[in-house]
């Protein structure tokens, strides 16, 4: 231990010795008082919840929000303590900038952008470094996946190869996020813990740029100069199943004038099969119809265009007596027309599809649209797509008219690939520069320390209500509420590994000392590399800001105990549990892509993993010049 660690370090480090290496004691004793230590529960609870996470079985926010009940039900967490940290201004702050990242997205004061970056599509290296520099930039302060939602239809509609672009957009957007406190949810936990675990006022607005800014900068020139060489080739729209194969899906039957099912109703045609057969449109004679067609009946000699499997075809066909027609003009005709357009989108986050099917969404009763396809991660659904829980990346084949589409769009939360020109918006305004603005001014005054961020966040969220920029009804849907209880359950977690204490030894102290005791007498300089790609690691396997609470503790801990600066270890664990590169699952922007890329699991660390380790070149180094 350093000589510069306090007397009281030294005790306490003599005291973890004896609980953890005391030969006197029998195994079996020692293992009987592990068990009954209330440090080990909430070390093992902690880390069942991390399984849980990478795990990705169950919902997050609930994995978070049962984790606290148990521990609350353990006395390790106090019962009047336990909802506690919804106030915390770093949980009110993250639900706040998602409100205003909603609204500037939706002023379109960004859209101009589009038309300069499509002058650069014949130029791809150059069209790269600006959509990713630009998603770089836009990410340091607004949320990191708003950035990538307002770019990523321009990178579909303007590049010939999306997949090389899409993944470095989605790296790049990530990378933004470390320059700022705002730039992404851990920041803003490191950025409140700094004054709950030690004496320190948090961290400022710009605090995180010392070693943010290089490390953006160098990732976002390896990206653009190195990185999308390693995605491999061949990654295409067919190869992919984004361009769904229509004849997989749509077919043209013909209600024969002898079939047994004539002047059947439509739903009750659909109930034959169970739900696997969904029929989108009719042509009866000169007259086409679509939209909600479940109380038509089906007469003589029209043509039905069927959304059906192979299998469950072939038994509804036997049942109803019609005949496949094959014609296969019709249905490009049908659905190429004005009343029937065929749109691909992408479950984003935050989107009420998520958890829920598109028979559970009503999608046809509500919008008069129809859910085609489903490919997820690369595989297409074949059967029962409408009785598929939705994930957030899944992409969607849908169908129904230009309106219809648009305001399902609008209300379910669905990223627009297919049709490249309909603007999210949807206000039909001219841009409106208000929100951007009154970001930049509640910015300024956060930096110049006129003002905390949550109040000057929280007057520009008020002005822009009073003044009607924002819909109050979907001021509540702009923000990710599986994010924020997830952040104010995580943080009562991560505080119980403080105040869980046996013998005047926290938790956290007692598995920081484990974890010094396993690396030997490592400089703190190299503890601090091995908490930076510890928190790195579980930051690919599980989300970001549980990574952040958990890892924020046990880090200031390491410090304190080998006589290192706390703030260094904090920083250490902000960018390393932002650094998500190398699974689709460890950040929504990685997820969101996944589907449009057409990339496979194993594509993400073939660009992410020299990318974390130039991460952890340069900003181990930085760390300790600015912080230790």
């Amino acid at each position: 231990m350093p000589a510069e660690c306090s007397e009281g370090q030294g005790r306490l480090a003599r005291t973890l010795q004896g609980a953890f290496v005391s030969r006197q004691q029998p195994l079996c004793s020692l293992a009987m008082d592990w068990i009954l230590d209330p440090r080990a529960h909430i070390f093992g609870l902690i880390a069942l919840a991390m399984a849980l996470f990478v795990w990705g079985r169950w919902r997050y926010d609930l994995v978070a929000l049962t984790t606290l009940l148990v521990a609350v039900a353990l006395g390790l967490v106090e019962q009047g303590k336990a909802f506690a940290s919804f106030g915390d201004k770093a949980v009110i702050t993250v639900a706040l900038i998602l409100v205003i990242s909603k609204a500037v997205q939706e002023s379109g004061i960004l859209d101009g952008l589009s038309n300069q970056l499509v002058k650069l599509r014949h130029r791809p290296l150059l069209f790269m470094l600006a959509l990713t520099g630009i998603g770089t930039f836009l990410s340091a302060f607004i949320n990191n996946v708003g950035a990538l939602v307002l770019l990523m239809p321009l990178a579909l509609r303007a590049s010939p190869e999306p997949a090389k672009v899409l993944m470095p957009l989605s790296f790049g957007t990530i990378l933004g996020g470390l320059v700022t406190q705002i730039g992404t949810p851990p920041n803003l936990i490191i950025a409140s813990l700094r004054s709950n675990l030690t004496d320190a006022e948090a961290f400022g607005m710009f605090d995180f740029a010392w070693v943010g800014l290089p490390v953006a900068l160098a990732g976002l020139l390896f990206l653009v100069l190195i990185g999308w060489r390693l995605i491999p080739q061949g990654r295409t729209a067919d190869e992919r199943g984004l361009a769904f194969e229509m004849k997989d899906y749509i077919t043209e039957i013909l209600a024969v004038s002898d079939a047994t099912a004539l002047d059947t109703a439509i739903n009750e045609l659909e109930l034959l099969a169970e739900g696997e057969i969904r029929i989108v449109g009719i042509r009866r004679g000169s007259r086409r119809l679509s939209g909600n067609l479940r109380s038509e009946r089906v007469q003589a000699d029209d043509l039905l265009v069927v959304r059906a499997g192979p299998i469950a075809l072939e038994g509804w066909l036997k049942a109803t007596g019609f005949a496949i027609a094959g014609s296969r003009d019709f249905v490009d005709e049908y659905l190429n027309g004005s009343d029937a357009n065929v749109m691909e989108v992408v479950v984003s986050p935050g989107s009420v599809a998520e958890g829920q099917s598109a028979r559970g969404l009503l999608m046809r009763q509500r919008f008069a649209i129809n859910l085609l396809g489903l490919a997820r991660q690369g595989q297409v659904f074949r059967e029962r797509v409408a009785h598929v829980p939705l994930q957030v990346g899944d992409t969607l084949l849908l169908q129904g008219s230009e309106e219809s589409l648009a305001l399902a769009l609008k209300e379910i939360g669905l990223l627009p690939l297919a049709d490249r020109d309909l603007r999210l918006s949807q206000t039909g305004r001219p841009p409106d520069r208000l929100p951007l603005f009154l970001f930049t001014s509640a910015i300024a005054a956060t930096a110049l320390g006129w003002v905390e961020i949550q109040i000057a966040f929280a007057a520009t969220v008020a002005i822009l209500l009073f003044l009607g920029r924002i819909d109050i009804r979907r001021v509540y849907d702009s923000v990710d509420r599986a994010i924020i209880i997830l952040l104010g359950c995580m943080l009562p977690l991560g505080d119980a590994l403080q105040s869980v204490v046996v013998d005047g030894v926290s938790a956290a102290e007692w598995i920081a000392y484990g974890l010094t005791g396993l690396t030997g007498a490592l400089e703190p300089f190299w503890l601090l590399v091995l908490v930076f790609v510890v928190t790195m690691t579980l930051s690919d396997a599980m989300n970001n800001v549980a990574t952040a609470a958990v890892m924020a503790p046990i880090a200031v801990t390491v410090a304190q105990a080998t006589g290192a600066s706390p703030d260094a270890f904090l920083m250490a664990v902000a960018v390393a549990a932002s650094c998500a590169f190398l699974t689709p699952i460890g950040h929504k922007n990685n997820l969101l892509v996944m589907g449009p890329g057409g990339y496979r699991f194993s594509d993400y660390w073939r660009m992410g993993l020299p990318l974390e380790l130039l991460i952890i070149l340069i900003a181990t180094p930085l760390i300790w010049h600015f912080w230790g």
